[in-house]
């Protein structure tokens, strides 16, 4: 049975750091996905999430072209990855790894 882990998010791009890693670039950076939920007072669940994207599957010119505040269309996958802490606490974090990174243009 083949399992799928896919995930498309479409929202608005805030802090980055790209960095290099041996020959290749790698760009970490937050995307904001804001939900209107269906209410009497129209309220807006806002998700931060955190993108990892390599320059071996995104082209470099693409990295190099994020910026904060663009709205971009990202498609990949989810991972969990744990760490500790230097107070020595167990934490894991979720990221999507990029398979594919689009710009979209403003839409103001």
């Amino acid at each position: 049975m083949e399992h799928i882990n896919k995930i498309e998010l479409k929202g608005t791009i805030g802090n980055i750091r790209v960095s290099e890693v041996g020959e290749s670039l790698v760009s970490n950076f937050s995307l904001v996905t804001n939900i209107m939920l269906p209410s009497k007072n129209t309220q807006v669940e806002t998700t931060w999430h955190n993108i990892v994207a390599w320059g071996g599957s995104i082209p470099a010119e693409t990295i190099t072209k994020l910026a904060k505040g663009q709205t971009a269309f990202v498609s990949g996958r989810i991972r969990s990855r744990a760490y500790t802490t230097s107070s020595g606490e167990e934490r894991t974090i979720y990221e999507v790894l990029a398979r594919s990174i689009e710009i979209l243009p403003d839409q103001s």
